[in-house]
């Protein structure tokens, strides 16, 4: 009677042994699929903040529509920065600092610095960004004032 007893015993034992491995291997198993997902997540928000600032780094260097549109700050369609001849013009420039440039760039949920850089100093800039949170960068290299200089637009998230 001993020996039924003890068999009883080790294949409760072997049952509840076996249950804690396979829920430890589920537990271990959903873990590593939530942080593979999660990855993926911020990787494509990632990408997607990358290419919503290249294409507003390509409307910048437009000439916008209409083509005046620094005279007119309520009737702007396209915010391009650039002149007829493809260089940046001074004043629209200087009335980008009057508009709510991330509507019109398309670039609402973010956080947006635009510097116009010579030699790696910035002779202009607007906007801000959060260093600390996701940062996407992007240049483009422009034609201001008879010379090259950089035009450098940052984006991070908002603060939550």
């Amino acid at each position: 009677m001993e020996t039924t007893k003890e068999g009883h015993m080790r294949g409760q034992t072997f049952i509840i042994d076996l249950f804690m491995f396979l829920t430890s291997s589920l537990f271990v198993v959903m873990l590593f699929l939530f942080m593979v997902s999660t990855t993926n997540t911020f990787r494509m928000q990632d990408e997607r903040m990358q290419k919503s600032i290249e294409n507003a780094a390509d409307i910048l260097v437009s000439q916008g529509s209409p083509l005046n549109w620094e005279s007119n700050l309520s009737n702007i369609h396209i915010l391009g920065l650039a002149d007829r001849k493809g260089k940046i013009d001074p004043s629209k420039l200087q009335a980008l600092n009057q508009t709510e440039f991330t509507e019109f760039l398309s670039l609402n949920p973010y956080n947006v610095s635009i510097k116009l850089l010579k030699d790696g100093t910035a002779i202009y800039s607007t906007g801000w960004y959060n260093s600390s949170a996701n940062v996407a960068v992007t240049e483009r290299v422009v034609l201001y004032d008879g010379s090259a200089h950089l035009l450098r637009i940052i984006a991070s998230e908002e603060l939550k």
